[in-house]
């Protein structure tokens, strides 16, 4: 990811007397905001969703249990599939406004000429 970015852009920087910290806020963020963004998302998301691991080594004793192996209790369990049904979709609209979030945050600003 860092090794895309032109050496030349923080050659030519250095050349105008650009400090470390300005050559990292208008060369180096820039060019891996997306990135960042995409990751930061991914890893969200993938948190939130995490059932095998925990369920085959803890089966969720000792207050290990995570969001889904709840959803899945509730419904299987307890057999109330209309209160894991509301709880999957509080989890949608958790995943819809971060992601809402990051695009606002992490959006590429079009250049007009």
């Amino acid at each position: 990811m860092l090794q895309s970015i032109p050496q030349d852009q923080y050659e030519a920087a250095r050349i105008e007397g650009a400090s470390e910290w300005q050559q990292f806020r208008f060369i180096t963020f820039p060019s891996i905001k997306m990135v960042l963004g995409l990751q930061a998302l991914l890893a969200f998301v993938g948190s939130l969703s995490v059932f095998d691991i925990p369920q085959v080594i803890t089966k969720g004793a000792n207050g290990t249990q995570t969001f889904i192996m709840s959803v899945i209790q509730t419904a299987f369990n307890f057999n109330s599939f209309g209160m894991a049904s509301a709880m999957s979709v509080v989890l949608l609209v958790m995943i819809v406004v971060l992601m809402v979030v990051q695009n606002l945050l992490f959006k590429e600003k079009k250049h007009v000429r």
